[in-house]
């Protein structure tokens, strides 16, 4: 039967153990700790192509036998990336934020320095991340405190999300947008003439966004064309604004005639 390690963490615990030099943790006093659905957290396991899940048998604190569901420590790591804070109730936020940036150092710091040295736990292998998205999670990170937090986090799920071949799970309010492929976005406008529009387009965004908000957007960096420049970080929440000031002054006017006195 195996013996389960029980480590106090923010009020509640995390219970683990290890097998096959790998920590194995119990996932469902986790989910339900953060307010979190059970069956279909599990399911979101089973189905996810980097999760790893196990079975283990324990004797419970009433002497009964229990089988239970175990994550391997990268499976808790990269579950707990993908849970937003908005998906748990306000009082469980914190401790997700808590699990999300302490969990696993609690962990590794447990069986490196906790437990017997001749147990001599193997390394626990980490996730490999391409380079691509090694850079740009660390470019996110640079980015902490300077750019506007709900467009830093959607940026960063969503390169979670397409580094672990998922759906990014964003809300509005963090979904980068971009006035180059807003303009992209619109039908019959040619690469040429959305280039051509892009800079007067964007001033006008920016005036609308100052008016409404008070404040100038901030700054983010950002592709533009070929070439990585400090632009202004828009989200999906603030769309109407693009599509206010497309409305207002290009809808009637698109066509050759607009694109004549902007190329003279």
């Amino acid at each position: 039967m195996t013996t389960l390690v029980q480590i106090p963490f923010h009020g509640t615990r995390i219970e683990a153990h290890l097998a096959d030099d790998d920590l194995h943790v119990v996932f469902r006093p986790i989910v339900e700790s953060l307010g979190l659905e059970w069956s279909s957290q599990l399911r979101r396991i089973k189905r996810s192509p980097w999760a790893s899940h196990g079975h283990m048998n324990t004797t419970g604190s009433d002497g009964k036998n229990y089988d239970m569901v175990t994550v391997t420590r990268r499976t808790l790591t990269m579950w707990l990336a993908t849970i937003q804070a908005s998906r748990v109730n306000p009082n469980s936020q914190e401790l997700l934020a808590a699990f999300q940036n302490e969990s696993a150092d609690v962990l590794d710091k447990h069986w490196h320095n906790g437990i017997p040295a001749s147990v001599n736990p193997a390394p626990v292998p980490e996730l490999t991340l391409s380079q691509k998205t090694r850079d740009q999670i660390e470019l996110l990170g640079l980015a902490r405190g300077l750019v506007d937090q709900n467009w830093l986090e959607g940026k960063a799920r969503i390169v979670l999300a397409r580094a672990l071949d998922e759906i990014p799970e964003t809300p509005d309010h963090q979904i980068p947008l971009y006035v180059e492929s807003y303009l992209n976005e619109k039908s019959g406008l040619t690469a040429a003439q959305a280039k051509t529009l892009r800079s007067i387009f964007g001033r006008k965004v920016s005036a609308a966004y100052k008016a409404h908000h008070s404040r100038a957007p901030q700054k983010s960096p950002g592709e533009v064309g070929s070439r990585i420049r400090e632009i202004n970080a828009y989200v999906e929440a603030d769309r109407w604004l693009f599509d206010q000031v497309w409305n207002d002054d290009y809808e009637v006017l698109f066509g050759a005639t607009l694109f004549h006195e902007l190329s003279a």
